[in-house]
């Protein structure tokens, strides 16, 4: 596990946070223009580039926050979970998920002293912009966070090695397997052995947090 330095914080970790959230803006601008160009153009192929060498950025931007939250030697309670974490994660969430919709409203011209209210109840509801995922996928880390640290307290190597061994396979290998040469036989037993681990990315704008656990 990560150790902070006598600052408490480590250089490289906030680094690759940085790192991160530029690559996160570059892969969103990169996305968003790809829609409207058509394909097979230079500028379509330059956007995809652009696209395919960020995408490494969110497993980096979640592993950096598992880095500290994971830690077994640091005490994190209850209330410093919800009010240090998910509260911010949520305050964010309502302030630019209202933000966005008012300043299109106020682009369209239909933006009247009785919008807020409207918006906001709109955003309350999950209605926010597609590329605000990356809040709510942030919010279920924080929810399941007690339950990784116990799994991180108790585990042995032997135990991470097979949890590393089963993502791989079942979260990388068989779908990048199923989309070279599709197979229904394949796909079949997949599907029913439930085996969607705590982050399971997938492609945007549904990019986010499955957790399910047949017995």
């Amino acid at each position: 596990m990560a150790r902070t330095n006598e600052g408490g914080r480590l250089a490289y970790a906030d680094l690759l946070r940085v790192m991160a959230m530029l690559a996160v803006i570059v892969l969103h601008v990169s996305g968003g223009w790809l829609e409207s160009l058509p394909v097979g153009t230079a500028d379509w192929h330059a956007l995809n580039v652009w696209d395919s060498l960020c995408r490494w950025c969110v497993p980096v931007f979640v592993m950096c926050s598992g880095m500290f939250l994971l830690d077994p030697k640091k005490a994190l309670s209850w209330p410093s979970l919800f009010l240090r974490y998910i509260l911010r994660m949520v305050t964010a969430l309502l302030f630019w998920g209202t933000a966005y919709r008012l300043l299109y409203e106020l682009v369209a011209g239909t933006l009247r002293p009785a919008s807020l209210p409207r918006v906001l109840y709109a955003v309350i509801l999950g209605n926010t912009e597609t590329h605000l995922w990356y809040l709510t996928m942030t919010i279920g880390l924080y929810l399941l966070t007690p339950l990784l640290r116990a799994f991180v307290r108790g585990a042995r190597r032997s135990d991470f090695h097979w949890f590393f061994l089963v993502y791989a396979l079942f979260m990388l290998v068989i779908p990048l397997f199923l989309r070279l040469r599709g197979s229904q036989t394949v796909a079949l037993y997949a599907n029913r052995l439930y085996l969607n681990l705590p982050w399971a990315f997938r492609p945007w704008p549904s990019w986010g947090i499955i957790w399910r656990a047949t017995i």
